[in-house]
């Protein structure tokens, strides 16, 4: 059972066991594997926010373009086993296990020292070292499995391999011999218990002097060891022999060795075990674009919320519990999404207790419960003689028992299988039960009683799922507030049921039901226009901002350019000061000349203090002007910020994954042409910028996707991030500049781009990118790590490479570097 009472029947039916499973499947190790199988989700707040901030910052390291290196992290419980034991010996195969596995150990520890998370930091600085293990093991053996050319094997190595050659020259005579021609089977030697022999055709056996080992089973073949073979086969299988033993004794020594290292092994296991579950999660959350749901003490909001497990089949949904709301009591036509609401709910609370991203937008938020309970679906069983209704009840009684004020309770169709007026009675006395007790409930129905319950009982809010009456279909929106109807007479109607038939069920409903499905669909028309007149009064209020935006940045523009006029004035007046002082100095010269007196002198001092006076004047006017425009260009900021919060808390979040602006103001000085940063309405076909960080010349061809411009500099086309382009335009001496700066991180390029584990589309993306980031930083070769496997990822970077056209050559690499498995880059 689940931490808090969720039982694994539970977690069965919110499809969680599917989602840990696809979480484990991302796992890098045996390891990791089990440590995620063997978990379940947390219930304890505190180490639900330390888990999903330690996840979060490995899913930064996704999003910033560190790739995890290649780990071959093969399984060693058996190895670490015989290792723990003094005295044993460890198998070649088990020595490069384990070699192996401390490698990829100490490459995962050293990558993940990049991780900004200073807990995390300081637990991987504290973790075991392993890397004498790996430098034991490979000081005996290579990671292919053979035996190194040790000094203490070299010289029986040498004289194996000259009794092979003895041997193989000795039974070439034999297939050469013309006396011999027709009684071999074969033409080769074959192997019988560690020995070469002949195998010669059973009328033959004569022609050869031997000793028999052995007969095929029909006979026909008889497999004769020759007497001039007998002494070179008994002195190899003595060198063989003494091989062995030889070998034997260097690995008893080895895995003494690494005896001595077993606790740092161990607790190496321990922690991979960890760290890999955190990379699973990490993983998982980047590539399902999911979101980290936000604390909440109490309710519950999710926007646009897509169940995992349906894939693009998913239909969003919006789905929020206010604070003050302990049960909500959904209700609306089948197929209307009510089931797959329910969930979602749970689905997500218990993914976000495991550390889990959750397909959502931002802004959603989640409890933390103590248990998720759960009824829904039909569990009627034959073999138990359980009737649906009894199945129910048996469910619900244990959710009584166990549900408490921390709690999520999920109640399908609460109330069916029976006698409608006592199922809503037991409804309603369950209800009263799990308010009383504080746990959170959502709940779907048919029954109109229970509609009537959500309005008179305090804690209790009533939802619908919305129906479009015209095309007679679902539309998956939650409406908070106002019940629905479930619509089967129209739904019959669309799946062919006779319209006779379906007027005569008219005919039997009571007026009263008329009259209230009348009331709900009058309400539900009024919901409808007054969430038409939202969206109305959003898009004008949109349309309002974006016109003052450009009002207020079109005054700024203003600003700024008199400020450059006035001080284009101050050069001026500079440059007239020199020359005036200059034709001063050549005045009081030729004064001195002549006749000097002291009010000559004075009036000279004073036109001088006059004239620095004004220029010093009209420098602190354009410095206050400056100060100015830097106040209102922060006020402006601010403002602009706050309208955007507001809309945003108006419309609901945004779909998480979806290109974001920020916008921000910024100041740049100098007194020569120089680039500044560029603003984003500014980049369009045609304009002339700055590639970063090699600050190429180039211009702007046209955008690509959001955030990022194809750019053409010199021969080269690159798709170039637009905080790494700086648009070129002269500035004027210390004046103030606006801007308006794209959001993202640029991809820096690497010398081994490793796609083991990647998808074709992940790794074709991937390397377009590091072909432009190497153009950029001036890199003119790398390698490609794509494994050999199906040949499919190995097909894409060739395509691709062989269309880009700032790639001069590619080639594999050397067996020994990778062979086919890896491709060499050379870029022009």
């Amino acid at each position: 059972m689940a931490p808090g009472g969720t039982t694994p029947q539970v977690l069965q039916l919110l499809d969680f066991t599917r989602i840990r499973a696809a979480v484990a499947d991302y796992c890098l190790s045996d390891e990791g594997r089990s440590a995620v199988n063997d978990s379940l989700p947390f219930v304890d707040a505190g180490a639900v926010v330390d888990l999903k901030a330690r996840v979060g910052a490995l899913c930064t390291m996704f999003h910033d373009g560190h790739i995890a290196p290649h780990c071959n992290f093969v399984p060693v419980e058996v190895a670490a086993k015989v290792a723990s034991k003094p005295g044993t010996a460890l198998e070649v195969e088990e020595l490069v296990a384990l070699g192996l596995w401390a490698e990829s150990y100490q490459l995962l520890k050293k990558w993940l020292l990049f991780v900004r998370h200073d807990d995390l930091k300081l637990r991987l600085r504290e973790a075991p070292e392993c890397a004498e293990i790996a430098a034991i093991a490979f000081r005996i053996v290579n990671k292919d499995g053979t035996v190194r050319d040790l000094p203490e094997l070299r010289e029986i190595r040498h004289r194996i391999q000259k009794l092979h050659a003895d041997i193989e020259r000795t039974t070439a005579a034999f297939f050469q011999d013309e006396a011999m021609r027709g009684a071999l089977q074969n033409d080769v030697p074959t192997q019988r218990d560690g020995r070469t022999v002949l195998a010669v055709r059973a009328g033959f056996k004569g022609r050869v002097d031997g000793i028999v080992h052995e007969v095929s089973g029909t006979g026909q073949t008889v497999f004769i060891e020759p007497r001039s073979l007998v002494q070179m086969n008994n002195a190899l299988v003595e060198e063989e022999s003494r091989y062995q033993r030889e070998l034997l004794r260097i690995l008893r020594e080895a895995t003494a060795k690494i005896h001595l290292h077993h606790g740092a092994l161990e607790a190496g296991r321990q922690l991979l075990a960890y760290l890999d579950s955190l990379y699973a999660r990490a993983r998982y959350s980047y590539l399902t674009d999911g979101v980290f749901a936000e604390e909440r003490q109490s309710g519950l909001e999710l926007f646009h919320a897509k169940h995992p497990i349906l894939g693009s089949k998913a239909v969003p949904i919006d789905l929020r519990i206010p604070e003050e709301t302990r049960t909500l009591i959904i209700t609306g036509p089948n197929t209307g999404g009510k089931t797959v609401s329910l969930k979602t709910a749970g689905l997500f609370a218990l993914m976000n207790q495991f550390g889990l991203a959750i397909p959502a937008a931002n802004g959603s938020g989640l409890p933390v419960f103590d248990a998720v309970w759960a009824d829904i679906g039909d569990e009627q069983s034959i073999d138990q003689s359980l009737s649906t209704f009894s199945a129910h009840m048996r469910t619900v009684s244990a959710i009584v028992g166990g549900a408490t004020g921390r709690s999520l309770v999920l109640l399908d169709e609460l109330g069916s299988g029976t006698d409608p007026e006592e199922g809503c009675a037991i409804a309603m006395a369950l209800l009263d039960h799990f308010i009383e007790r504080g746990a959170l409930c959502l709940v779907t129905t048919h029954h109109g009683i229970l509609k009537n319950y959500g309005y008179t009982q305090p804690g209790v809010l009533n939802a619908s799922v919305d129906f479009d009456k015209t095309t007679l279909s679902p539309t998956y929106r939650i409406l908070l507030g106002i019940p629905g109807e479930s619509h089967a007479l129209d739904i019959a109607s669309k799946n062919g049921l006779p319209g006779a038939l379906v007027a005569g069920a008219r005919n039997y409903l009571a007026d009263e039901r008329t009259d209230v499905s009348a009331m709900i669909a009058g309400l539900m028309e009024k919901h409808r226009d007054l969430d038409s007149m939202r969206r109305e009064e959003k898009t004008i209020l949109q349309k309002a901002l974006d016109e003052q935006r450009k009002t207020d940045l079109k005054a700024l523009q203003l600003k700024q350019k008199e400020l450059e006029l006035r001080q284009q004035g101050v050069r001026e007046l500079k440059q007239l000061l020199q020359e005036s002082r200059k034709t001063l100095e050549n005045l009081v010269r030729e004064v001195r000349e002549g006749e000097l007196t002291r009010d000559k002198t004075q009036a000279v001092k004073e036109f001088l203090a006059k004239f620095d006076g004004d220029v010093e004047r009209a420098a602190q006017d354009i410095s206050s002007g400056e100060a100015e425009l830097r106040r209102e260009t922060a006020e402006l900021t601010a403002a602009w910020e706050r309208a955007d919060a507001d809309s945003a808390a108006a419309s609901g979040p945004a779909r998480t994954g979806a290109a974001k602006r920020k916008r921000a103001m910024g100041q740049s000085g100098g007194n020569t042409d120089a680039p500044i940063k560029p603003i984003a309405a500014c980049l369009e076909a045609g304009a002339a910028v700055l590639v970063l960080p090699a600050r190429r010349r180039g211009i702007v061809l046209r955008a690509a996707k959001p955030g990022k411009w194809v750019v053409e500099t010199d021969a080269l086309r690159l798709t170039v991030d637009e905080h790494n382009l700086e648009l070129v335009q002269p500035l004027v001496e210390t004046a103030t500049k606006i801007t308006i700066e794209g959001g993202g991180g640029g991809r820096r390029a690497v010398l081994e781009l490793d796609m083991r584990g990647m998808r074709l589309q992940e790794a074709v993306t991937a390397l377009e990118e590091q072909l432009d980031a190497a153009i950029l930083q001036n890199i003119l070769s790398f390698s490609i790590i794509h494994g050999t496997g199906e040949g499919i990822l190995q097909q894409g970077v060739r395509d691709v490479l062989s269309k880009n056209r700032n790639v001069v050559e590619f080639h594999y690499a050397r067996p020994e570097q990778g062979g086919h498995g890896k491709t060499i880059v050379q870029l022009g």
